[in-house]
């Protein structure tokens, strides 16, 4: 892909970056969760007397790992629109280019020809 191409390619992305940093956090907050309802409860010593978790506790644990499991199936559908957003818009690109009579010389491959060992378009 040439320096030309490759800037249409970004600039038609540009748009989808706020939507990639949102699902960037949700993954954050989803492993946060995940790590919290891998940690057991343990009780306390107060004073002389050991005080055992109590279930709300138990179940709170399990809540985390139940709510991070269902945010997850979320951000994957949403990241999965998101990768066909990035590849209608590099098609338009393609397609652009190829109307502009510049296809051939653009630099975009078949993708067959990347893993051969005769393509030289590099």
């Amino acid at each position: 892909m040439n320096n030309e191409s490759y800037y249409d390619y970004l600039t038609s992305l540009a748009p989808l970056g706020p939507e990639e940093e949102k699902l960037l956090r949700q993954q954050k907050v989803i492993e946060m969760l995940r790590e919290g309802s891998m940690q057991g409860e343990k009780g306390e010593m107060v004073g002389n007397t050991f005080v055992a978790p109590s279930f709300t506790q138990h179940l709170n644990t399990l809540a985390k790992g139940y709510v991070a499991n269902k945010n997850q199936k979320g951000v994957d559908t949403d990241t999965t629109n998101l990768s066909k957003k990035m590849v209608d818009a590099l098609d338009a690109v393609r397609k652009r280019r190829k109307g502009q009579g510049i296809g051939a010389q653009s630099g975009f491959a078949n993708p067959s020809d990347i893993y051969s060992d005769t393509y030289s378009g590099y």
